[in-house]
């Protein structure tokens, strides 16, 4: 099996090289996303059971001091009211390109990480713990849960569903993101 994922994993790292270039040409060029696919992550954003999908920091606190040193303009309050707010403006699109994509692929998670967790999310597995921490992530957070009594990954996050199929699909196919 880890030969398979380790196959999987290079097709997915040469795809992933030259698509991510192309995402960011896009990105540049200001391309908006569809008011349909707007709606579908807001509502994906505001029913996660984590904050910002588990990707801010890790108590609210520091959550919204993350936030204000981005420049996100909030008044303070439970996490469904800044949710609401933040969708309200910036609104999704401006989070995704400036808060959330950055923070998976930039600060989270290395290009081989990301194209590991991509690899396994295709073959419909759970990615196996061990090689979680051979490209140094620790829990697998926002992307899998992890049980720390029996040490393995009992299953996906609730942000996997949505970066692989709608975030990174778009972002990696060149369509609206």
């Amino acid at each position: 099996m880890t030969v398979y994922l380790a196959s999987l994993f290079a097709i997915f790292s040469c795809y992933v090289i030259l698509h991510v270039i192309k995402y960011r040409r896009r990105a540049k060029k200001g391309v908006s996303m569809e008011s349909s696919q707007q709606r579908k992550l807001g509502r994906y954003l505001k029913n996660s059971q984590k904050f910002l999908w588990g990707l801010s920091k890790r108590n609210q606190k520091n959550s919204y001091d993350w936030l204000d040193e981005k420049g996100y303009d909030f008044s303070r309050g439970t996490y469904a009211d800044v949710t609401s707010q933040l969708l309200e403006k910036p609104g999704i699109e401006a989070l995704l390109r400036d808060l959330i994509i950055p923070r998976v692929t930039e600060e989270l998670f290395s290009e081989a990480g990301l194209s590991y967790f991509r690899a396994c999310w295709q073959a419909g597995t759970t990615p196996d713990l061990s090689l979680l921490r051979s490209y140094n992530i620790l829990d697998g957070s926002p992307f899998s849960e992890v049980n720390t009594q029996f040490n393995y990954v009992e299953r996906w996050g609730e942000f996997a569903g949505p970066w692989f199929e709608e975030i990174e699909d778009r972002e990696l196919t060149g369509e609206n993101v």
